[in-house]
């Protein structure tokens, strides 16, 4: 199990993947793009691809921040199927057990960042931690039709046994962690930005999710809820990590999924992985 740890002033960031790397294509993904300008991203950021040009490699990276008295889980991952996940594995590898976890923040309602929020036998696998998602996003999960019945069997049980806090989507829900309300992939997804001791990292949710978008920022997964907001967002997100030198964290990008918006010798933005 890969786990990664960052420094992000006095905050930890930690890092760990949850999914195996495989290569998906990246056409089928991403409606704009071409197999030509893939060919110019490959050559700028090899990393991220599979053995051709039209395969990205996608993963799962799930971060946790522990300061020097709580740990915040950002999303739970995939539902358990049994008593242990990768996830809960990593947790353990960092010296981190359920019970330790103050804070579950969920970005967004998809299911591979809300699924393990319960054991498989219906017990909130943080039974101690406050849960908590963002305004906006709650409100739009709880009328998604099409996600009904993943509401009633990850959010409903956390309402009944009132561990779910809904809070303003511009929250403060710990020292120097704060929500960013980032639309697009779906209507509410939240980010989490970190700040301590002039050091930034933006917990990123799925406003990204390839390396490419930064080169194409105008390329939306064609799971977006709205592709046209996503690369609104994703444009705005962009500029202002480059000016601010914001750490960004990626959930699907190639384990830790950490990086930098840079320039090129050309002058061009590209992506530059952080570890």
């Amino acid at each position: 199990m890969n786990t990664h740890i960052q420094k992000i002033g006095k905050l930890e960031l930690i890092v760990i993947q949850t999914q195996d790397q495989e290569p998906v294509p990246a056409l089928e993904m991403f409606p704009n793009a071409t197999l030509e300008l893939l060919e110019v991203a490959r050559a700028a950021q090899p990393e991220s691809f599979g053995e051709t040009g039209n395969d990205l490699l996608f993963t799962q990276n799930i971060c946790l921040v522990r300061s020097s008295d709580q740990i915040i889980l950002i999303d739970t991952g995939l539902p358990l199927e049994s008593e242990t996940s990768p996830l809960l594995e990593g947790l353990k590898a960092v010296g981190i057990t359920p019970e330790h976890v103050n804070i579950v923040f969920f970005t967004h309602r998809d299911g591979d960042h809300v699924g393990g929020t319960f054991t498989p036998q219906g017990q909130p696998v943080y039974a101690n931690a406050r849960h908590i998602m963002a305004r906006t996003e709650y409100q739009d999960y709880a009328k998604d039709e099409a996600r009904a019945e993943q509401f009633q069997k990850f959010f409903a049980p956390l309402v009944r046994k009132n561990l779910l806090e809904v809070v303003a989507n511009d929250a403060i829900i710990a020292p120097g962690i704060s929500l960013v309300l980032m639309p697009g992939h779906r209507s509410g997804t939240t980010s989490v930005l970190l700040e301590s001791e002039g050091k930034k990292a933006f917990l990123l949710a799925d406003v990204m999710h390839a390396p490419v978008q930064v080169m194409h920022p105008d390329w939306s997964i064609k799971f977006d809820w709205n592709q046209e907001i996503a690369a609104k967002t994703r444009a705005v997100m962009l500029e202002r990590a480059e000016r601010e030198h914001i750490l960004l964290a990626v959930p699907h990008v190639p384990f830790p999924g950490l990086g930098f918006i840079t320039r090129d010798a050309n002058g061009a933005v590209i992506w530059q992985n952080a570890v």
